[in-house]
């Protein structure tokens, strides 16, 4: 035999300021806000976004372009004092023959002592440019290994 179970309603009079005092101070709330418009805040802060990542950008390549054109003249700078360099020494062997000639004339009374000074002098000058272009170029060119990411020796 099976028992059905039994609800059985009580009234108990409850009324509506009974529950007024049961609940007094007791507050639930709930709140949703859906931006619909708020005043373009959201579309300004993309915008705002957008500039900032494309200034962002170029402030790059301009960094890229002007580390381009350093090295572009490092590479400039280098070959020109190689090829100072190199005139120097053709300068230095041309004064040191136009040395050793002026130096057999003298010898052989066809030349004075003037002559002779003058040929010796135009031959240090020679030489003393001829270092100065050589630590010139050897300057340039370590600049240049410096930009390429090459290691820095001095031998």
């Amino acid at each position: 035999m099976r028992e059905d179970p039994l609800i059985n309603f009580i009234e108990i009079p409850y009324t509506f300021f009974d529950q007024l005092s049961d609940n007094f101070r007791q507050q639930v709330s709930l709140s949703l806000n859906i931006p619909i418009f708020n005043r373009w805040q959201v579309r300004n802060s993309i915008n705002n976004a957008q500039i900032s990542k494309r200034i962002s950008e170029l402030t790059a390549q301009n960094t890229r372009n002007q580390l381009r054109q350093t090295i572009e003249q490092a590479y400039a700078d280098a070959k020109s004092a190689l090829n100072t360099y190199r005139a120097r020494e053709k300068q230095v062997e041309a004064l040191q023959l136009t040395y050793e000639i002026t130096e057999k004339r003298y010898e052989a009374g066809a030349a004075n002592i003037v002559d002779f000074n003058l040929a010796k002098i135009n031959v240090d000058n020679a030489r003393s440019n001829l270092i100065q272009a050589k630590y010139d170029y050897l300057f340039r060119k370590k600049v240049l290994d410096f930009y390429l990411n090459k290691p820095l020796s001095f031998e």
